[in-house]
């Protein structure tokens, strides 16, 4: 099955509903929001929806009251769309995933005391409009430690159920015999066969000296694709 183009895998299927009216009008005219929700077949939760994310990613522009048209950008992600659609009974009848980016955040302490656990944090912010999920995802979550050298290497996975909501999970960790503790933190998707994270790695200072052990939390962040369905 073709892969579905990036820019298109991103939005929601409201947000690609509102460009396929304009792909089958007229993509440099301005309409009302109530010709796009009747001519679109949408709700208004749904419009509202599809129209807040093609704002954001600068694919639509209000051009009045509730008078909105489409961007050079816009016109070029339709364009995408309708070629798209075009395949689709090439593609059979499986319906495109649609991908969402998050952005996750490890809190750890700052220095390690050599061989004293501490906890590590790995969470998700409450997600925005641009990231809001239709359902539950299941993720894992990958930790692994690295002790001075890779023979030195510790994993642990833990199953995770990632909501539009705030929340984290805690791992317990700690400091070798090495002065430094090397972190990589990875989030995948069992069911997604492709799903090859990079990952994010995270070098923690480690200390025998319990007066230079620092437990104050200090935190990091990366972005991740999550597929839904």
């Amino acid at each position: 099955m073709t892969q579905m183009p990036f820019q298109l895998a991103t939005l929601p299927p409201e947000a690609l509903d509102i460009l396929r009216f304009f792909g089958k009008t007229d993509t440099t005219a301005s309409y009302p929001a109530d010709a796009i929700i009747d001519g679109g077949g949408m709700s208004e939760r749904a419009f509202g929806k599809g129209l807040r994310r093609l704002i954001n990613k600068k694919m639509l522009v209000m051009d009045g009251e509730s008078i909105y048209k489409t961007t050079d950008l816009g016109r070029r992600t339709i364009a995408e769309l309708i070629e798209w659609d075009m395949t689709a009974p090439e593609r059979g009848a499986q319906a495109p995933a649609r991908h969402v980016m998050r952005r996750v955040f490890v809190g750890t302490p700052r220095v390690l005391l050599s061989g004293q656990p501490v906890y590590l944090y790995v969470g998700f912010d409450e997600a925005d409009d641009d990231e809001i999920l239709s359902d539950d995802v299941d993720i894992v979550i990958r930790l692994t430690l690295i002790d001075g050298v890779a023979a030195n290497t510790f994993t642990v996975d833990k199953a995770f159920r990632l909501t539009n909501y705030a929340t984290r999970q805690a791992f317990e960790i700690a400091g070798g015999m090495y002065d430094m503790l090397r972190i990589r933190v990875q989030v995948t998707q069992p069911d997604v066969t492709d799903d090859e994270s990079p990952g994010m790695y995270i070098d923690l200072p480690v200390t025998v000296d319990p007066t230079l052990a620092d437990p104050s939390l200090v935190a990091y962040s990366t972005s991740v694709m999550i597929r839904e369905g």
